[in-house]
């Protein structure tokens, strides 16, 4: 049994699962505490305070022009992300599951975040996706 009919479907396939990447790297940075990614308290960013559903919010209204309907549609899934996610902070269970477990909940809220976007909107947000992936790369390197 074949997985993909040619190559234009595992294109597809890995384009699909980056983006995925992508969401879950951006949610990660603005909504999991940092000891939930494995990093101790003496951090860089353990110090640097995490911002509120209404903070990310209104800095994503202000990066894609969200509309005040699209605002008020997009903070409780930041909320909910958000409590998910310290819940699970507070789990007793093997790092890398807690890891799997945080990307699910971030893909969830991702996938209901892009619904309320337009296409444009949609392209911005992973532009800021993007770069939130590398301020993490670099900050866990060390580079700040």
């Amino acid at each position: 049994m074949k997985l993909f009919r040619n190559k234009t479907s595992v294109v597809i396939a890995m384009k699909r699962f980056s983006i995925a990447l992508m969401a879950a790297a951006f949610a990660l940075a603005i909504a999991m505490p940092a000891t939930a990614l494995g990093q101790d308290d003496n951090s860089a960013t353990a110090a640097r305070p995490r911002k509120s559903p209404e903070e990310v919010v209104q800095m994503l209204g202000t990066k894609l022009n969200l509309t005040d309907d699209q605002k008020a549609q997009i903070k409780p899934i930041i909320e909910e992300r958000r409590q998910k996610l310290q819940e699970l902070h507070s789990e007793n269970m093997r790092p890398m599951k807690k890891k799997r477990e945080a990307k699910a909940i971030i893909s969830d809220s991702d996938k209901k975040i892009n619904k309320i976007l337009n296409d444009e909107q949609r392209k911005q947000y992973a532009e800021i996706e993007k770069q939130m992936r590398e301020e993490m790369k670099e900050r866990r390197s060390g580079g700040m």
